[in-house]
Order: structure tokens, then C-alpha cells, then sequence
């Protein structure tokens, strides 16, 4: 593969919006998309949108995720803080983050680390409100524990998708999970 293509793809890649995704890589997830991009072969298109590498760190991530255990993924989480909240008039999702809290324990992770709370109406409202079970983390350095956190659930809960939302602020070793 010549030099001019491998600098190419590399190019698009910064030119595409990707920086946010880019950083949330760790480096083994960078190093795969690097390895990826030099070892496709000369006459295959470079990744022309954002859409295309999104799906191939897709596939890198399912790579990394398939090599880990859930015991690496208790590991990960286990100098986390994690809460569940939940509309507080809602008593079958205060049921469910109960659920939760037992299924994580069950798996490892200290009880003490794992808060439950409901939270007003209001609150939601003035926080955009939920389209989906989410599960929020700080952006540059909690990607892979919210994905750890997310493994765990989806074997534990497979029917339902909690998805990965940052957030704004700072909360060091600390991430939610809101009930919808």
C-alpha cells in the first residue's frame, strides 16, 4: 500500500468528525482502526464519511468487548460508583433498579458502590428527559467502564438497550443509569 493512501485515509479521518469518537477510543481500540487503515488493501476505498468508520469501530469495539469476560468487566467497574435513577413515582422502575442493584452485586460489584434514587418529575424536565434507558459517563476517561457496565446489563437484561449517553460536567469514577 503506498504511503500517498495510507496518509489519505489518515487524512479523512481527521477530516471527517470524528475527533469525539476518536478520542473516546482507548489505544488498543486506536491502534485497530490504525492497523485497519494500514492494511487494507490499495484499490479498497478509504472511509469516506462518518457512518463508515463509525461501523468499523463497531466492529473493532465487538472484537475488544467478545476478548473480555464479564469478570474484566467487574474489574473495570469495581473503583466506580455507579447510581440507578428512576422517576420516583414510578414504582415498577423502582422495582427494576432494585433488580439491577441485586444483578449487579450478584456479579461482583460491591453493593456499597451501587445507590438507587427516584428523582421528581421536574428534574427529568429540566434535564431534557429520557428517550431510552441510558447509561451516562464522563466522556474522555469512563468510555470503557460504561461499556463494561453496559455488557454486564444486556447479559443480565437482554431484552432491554441501555444506551451510552455522556455527559457535561465532571463526576470521576462515578456513572448513572437512568431508567426510562
Amino acid at each position: 500500500m503506498s504511503d500517498n493512501y495510507k496518509a489519505d485515509c489518515l487524512q479523512r479521518l481527521d477530516t471527517v468528525d470524528l475527533v469525539e469518537s476518536w478520542f473516546e477510543l482507548d489505544d488498543d481500540d486506536r491502534r485497530g482502526l490504525h492497523d485497519y487503515l494500514n492494511t487494507a488493501p490499495a484499490d479498497q476505498d478509504c472511509p469516506e464519511n462518518q457512518q463508515e468508520v463509525e461501523e468499523k469501530l463497531r466492529e473493532i469495539e465487538k472484537t475488544v468487548v467478545a476478548e473480555y469476560s464479564v469478570e474484566n468487566f467487574v474489574s473495570t467497574l469495581s473503583t466506580y460508583k455507579i447510581a440507578i435513577h428512576f422517576l420516583e413515582t414510578r414504582q415498577d422502575l423502582k422495582s427494576e433498579a432494585e433488580a439491577i442493584r441485586e444483578s449487579l452485586s450478584a456479579k461482583g460489584i460491591s453493593e456499597t458502590n451501587i445507590k438507587i434514587s427516584g428523582l421528581s418529575q421536574a428534574w427529568f424536565d429540566a434535564n431534557g428527559g429520557l428517550s431510552s434507558d441510558q447509561i451516562r459517563y464522563e466522556r474522555n476517561s469512563e468510555l470503557q467502564a460504561a461499556i463494561a457496565l453496559q455488557r454486564i446489563l444486556e447479559k443480565a437484561y437482554p431484552k432491554k438497550q441501555f444506551h451510552l449517553q455522556t455527559i457535561r460536567g465532571s463526576s470521576p469514577n462515578y456513572i448513572s443509569i437512568f431508567l426510562k
